[in-house]
């Protein structure tokens, strides 16, 4: 299916306003935001890793209850509780911990629970897709493997309200960017030229999914099938020899201390006379910056944004019709984490100076 143009123009210049913000101005401390999502009335559900709770805010950011407690047990949630969504009026949490999707009325009472199998792989991006929760699978081999060895990713469905099967909606093949090595010196190594897979749907009837190598979006319907490609207009820059020895650093850093919390839990397992093998790791770091680092699918729109392996979450994101017609670009505030989409309403988790999650409200304006 042949790629759908992004237009001769650059499009508009939008801008955002600020509607409301909820956080520790408002009396509300959030732990560690790792999802949310919003009801077609405006409320708002928040799901807080740290306290394992869901909390629900009004539409302009009140808190009205909090769902939720640490734990196995039933309406409990786990730590690895890492992604919500709303369908049919309920409130879906997809908790990886507990290995299992939980749903709970909208005033908090916990309905059920249903199985999902991490073996086949680990949920690393979700959204709801009409009345399913559709999550990006993740495969062990992708950072357990061998560097480069292709592993499949899967894009699964599964019927929250049911223990019927998950089915597969697309399958993608994608190299393996990371392998471990035992021994008396562990070797670690971690190659950041692998793309990433990306995915995110509009909670009704459109699904997105790309690999930030290309500059390209899939947009799926609701029974998996491609409906279009829109090419954007992105492109990585090329990276200098000082920004490429800082990732090497942060990398290197992050995979050493990564191996030594597993380890550790490892030898406690084992036992007291376990002993950790000191590691040594190796990182391939990118020539250039990816092509795309985020996607956001909105009901009317859809966002992509472009970053670099220093800068995660972008600042500059271009403004996509589904039709593929290139719309305009905005600059989001800076340390602004985008999560959901609405109509013209940006939802997202802005840091401060002190690493503290506030959750803001955005709209984004078209400019005339």
């Amino acid at each position: 299916m042949a790629a759908m143009p992004a237009g001769q123009a650059a499009g508009q210049q939008w801008s955002v306003r600020e509607l409301a913000r909820a956080g520790t101005a408002s009396g509300i401390e959030f732990g560690r935001i790792r999802s949310l999502a919003v009801a077609d009335d405006g409320r708002i559900f928040v799901l807080d890793m740290l306290a394992s709770q869901v909390h629900v805010l009004s539409a302009t950011g009140a808190l009205e209850r909090s769902i939720g407690r640490k734990g196995g047990g039933p309406g409990e949630l786990s730590e690895g509780a890492a992604g919500v969504a709303v369908i049919g009026g309920r409130l879906v949490v997809m908790d990886a911990g507990n290995r299992r999707i939980s749903v709970y009325r909208p005033d908090g009472a916990f309905v059920r629970s249903r199985p999902i199998d991490i073996s086949i792989g680990v949920p690393v991006a979700w959204s709801a897709l009409g009345d399913r929760l559709v999550y990006l699978a993740r495969p062990m081999e992708s950072l357990l493997g061998r560097i480069g060895e292709p592993v499949a990713y899967l894009v699964l469905a599964v019927d929250p309200f049911t223990d019927s099967p998950a089915q597969t909606l697309v399958r993608v093949s994608m190299p393996a960017g990371a392998e471990v090595s035992p021994g008396a010196s562990v070797a670690l190594r971690l190659d950041l030229r692998k793309p990433d897979l990306l995915l995110s749907g509009n909670g009704r009837d459109r699904l997105l999914l790309a690999r930030t190598d290309t500059a390209r979006v899939r947009v799926l319907e609701t029974s998996g099938r491609t409906i279009r490609w829109i090419a954007t207009s992105g492109g990585g820059r090329a990276y200098t020899g000082a920004e490429k020895a800082r990732i090497r650093h942060l990398a290197d850093s992050a995979s050493r201390a990564g191996y030594l919390v597993g380890a550790r839990a490892g030898a406690r397992a084992a036992g007291a006379g376990a002993t950790l093998p000191p590691p040594q790791s190796e990182v391939l770091v990118p020539e250039r910056a990816p092509a795309l680092t985020a996607l956001l699918a909105g009901d009317r729109f859809l966002l992509v944004g472009q970053g670099d392996h220093l800068q995660r979450t972008p600042a500059n994101w271009q403004v996509y019709g589904y039709d593929g017609k290139l719309l305009g670009s905005v600059r989001l505030p800076a340390r602004l984490r985008p999560l959901a989409l609405h109509g013209d309403r940006l939802y997202g988790v802005l840091l401060d100076e002190l690493d503290v999650e506030s959750v803001v409200i955005l709209q984004l304006v078209a400019r005339r």
